[in-house]
């Protein structure tokens, strides 16, 4: 994750009710190209099933080496029998700027999800994209922002600070 990527099917999954729910598949991932969905329950993971395992364990069991196969078993809304497919794992990108736009001419809006090894990086391609120098107002986004590499959080934080301000004490 701090490197930006991993190796997965990709999806974003929550723990609900004591399932756990596919949130939705990333675009263009194994998740999405397989059909899952946002709502299925995953019950199944290679034969085993995931009743009593939190998120991180489920989680874990869907990761592996780039090209490997795993095979989930989901419970879908209005599908009476259980759905298998197998899905060919790949290299995962996880950007920590997912998106940055105008959200009216000269105010600029930009999220960060993690400090991961990119997010410097990505900020400043964002941060361009938006021509930083003609905004008037900048939101800053880092409701749900997971945290990470204190390196990344602290350039982060240069950005928008006088040089000399104090960011790790």
């Amino acid at each position: 994750d701090q490197k930006g990527q991993y190796a997965g099917v990709g999806m974003q999954i929550q723990h609900r009710n004591g399932q756990t729910v596919v949130m939705f598949p990333f675009p263009k991932t194994p998740a999405y190209k397989v059909g899952l969905r946002p709502g299925d329950i995953i019950v199944k993971v290679d034969g085993e099933t995931t009743e009593g395992l939190n998120t991180t364990e489920v989680a874990k069991r869907l990761r592996g080496p780039a090209g490997t196969k795993v095979r989930i078993g989901i419970e879908r809304r209005n599908v009476e029998n259980l759905i298998e497919v197998e899905v060919t794992r790949a290299r995962i990108p996880r950007r920590s700027v997912p998106v940055a736009f105008f959200l009216k001419p000269k105010v600029g809006f930009v999220r960060i999800d993690t400090f991961n090894g990119k997010t410097g990086r990505e900020l400043d391609a964002a941060l361009k994209k938006l021509d930083v120098a003609e905004l008037e107002g900048l939101i800053l986004d880092l409701r749900g922002n997971r945290g990470g590499l204190l390196s990344e959080g602290v350039y982060v934080s240069s950005r928008f600070l006088e040089k000399g301000q104090t960011v790790v004490s």
